[in-house]
């Protein structure tokens, strides 16, 4: 087992004993009840209503919500939720709720005008706040705490997720809790061609080559005190590798066309959401680079594994665009949260900017583009009950292992494929006594 999932399931098993099931308050009317929460206390059954002000006085205090609304049981890690025969009804994931169901991780309930996620969060979880980076939920809080540690040091950092998930944001705030007086710098590794490569990280003295009028300082040079970070880095070509891995062996290098050798001031976060270790297993990346750029490695998650912050960055990407007077209609809202997002936050985007150039006012709803691949049924009043509750469940221990040799070893990919994190995968397979470890010798 590789050293960055050895630390995560080390991470998985000190942190599974202190979670607790708990509802989040992803989407209400009223933005400052978004983020609010409560644990699940077992075993006895909790009521959810009118009246309940478990989220903060009036948190559920909606005239669609019947004073009975929900009962919810702890059971263990999960939880057991019914329908109290509610005058208005109750979707799960977007569909009617019309039988006991127990809950998994990112489970989304709508009563009425607000929309609960269900997550398992530690038992002395807080909601964190943050300049740059948007969410309350338990995967933002250890993003956060990731975030904190790892920003006054100078090791190089490797920032993995899927594309679209924010990962020049979460170097930005890298950068900017580093206390650096440097510039933050960033390069697209796939898109530097070899053959202007050294120029483009060392610069290039006048004259050094045809078309050199002027010399110039490199982006090494631009970032010094400061943050380099090497978007994409999985696509860089093996030259570009062997560069960088001198750069970060040797601490210095040398301008195109110069014989002076120059102190290297900057501290390098490279991202990809190419997964590096299948990468180096395939030949396609330097093991040693890797070894090099993986002195912390932190996971980006996928929007789907915190839907509970899916409402919150969609007001946030409202004010960004000028916009904060648009608010999201009860079902815009909905459907952003059942959404599996492959696109991530920059998919969203697209959402939020489609949805205020469609809209002839302030109540935002979604275009036909985001439609088909969410329930079509989100009004608690339709009369359609013969749709079945479909929540994503747990895989049985031959899932899990089939898919783990599916995804040939690699934990990150699965979890993506699962629409989980990862903390949660490896508590899957510790529940199912399955061993990564061994899987892969197998």
């Amino acid at each position: 087992m590789d050293r960055t999932e050895s630390d995560l399931e080390q991470t998985a098993r000190r942190t599974a004993v202190d979670e607790q099931p708990a509802l989040i308050m992803a989407y209400h009317p009223q933005r400052e009840f978004m983020g609010s929460f409560l644990h699940l206390q077992g075993p006895s059954e909790q009521v959810l209503g009118r009246a309940y002000d478990g989220f903060g006085e009036g948190g559920l205090d909606d005239s669609l919500i019947s004073r009975q609304h929900v009962a919810i049981r702890r059971r263990g890690q999960a939880a057991e939720v019914q329908d109290l025969d509610s005058q208005n009804g109750t979707l799960l994931n977007g569909a009617p709720l019309t039988d006991r169901v127990m809950l998994a991780p990112g489970d989304v309930l709508a009563l009425g005008r607000v929309a609960l996620v269900f997550q398992l969060i530690p038992a002395y979880h807080r909601a964190p706040t943050h300049r740059h980076i948007v969410g309350t939920g338990p995967a933002t809080a250890h993003l956060l705490e990731q975030i904190d540690r790892a920003a006054p040091l100078d090791a190089a950092v490797l920032l993995q997720g899927e594309a679209g998930v924010g990962k020049e944001l979460v170097a930005r705030a890298l950068h900017d809790h580093s206390e650096r007086n440097g510039r933050f710098v960033a390069l697209n590794c796939g898109a530097v061609a070899d053959g202007v490569m050294h120029s483009e990280l060392f610069g290039h003295l006048r004259g050094a080559f045809s078309g050199a009028a002027e010399s110039r300082a490199g982006l090494v040079k631009d970032a010094e005190d400061g943050t380099l970070l090497l978007d994409e880095i999985g696509d860089a070509s093996p030259a570009f590798q062997v560069a960088l891995l001198r750069l970060l062996e040797q601490r210095e290098y040398r301008a195109v066309g110069s014989d002076e050798t120059q102190q290297a001031k900057a501290r390098v976060v490279a991202a990809t959401h190419v997964p590096l270790l299948s990468a180096v297993e395939a030949g396609r990346f330097r093991h040693d680079l890797y070894t090099r750029l993986t002195e912390r490695v932190i996971e980006v998650v996928p929007l789907r594994s915190r839907r509970e912050d899916i409402v919150a960055i969609a007001h946030h990407l409202l004010d960004l665009e000028g916009r904060s007077d648009a608010t999201l209609s009860r079902t815009m809202a909905q459907e952003l949260l059942v959404h599996d997002w492959p696109g991530n936050v920059r998919e969203l985007r697209s959402v939020v900017r489609q949805a205020l150039s469609d809209s002839d006012g302030d109540s935002l709803v979604t275009g036909q583009a985001l439609r088909p691949s969410v329930s079509p049924t989100l009004d608690p009043n339709a009369q359609t009950q013969s749709v079945q509750v479909r929540p994503r469940s747990r895989p049985t221990p031959e899932e899990l292992a089939d898919g783990f040799r599916r995804q040939r070893g690699n934990m990150q990919a699965l979890a993506g494929e699962l629409g989980v994190g990862r903390n949660t995968l490896y508590r899957w397979f510790r529940d199912a006594s399955l061993d990564p470890g061994k899987l892969r010798d197998s």
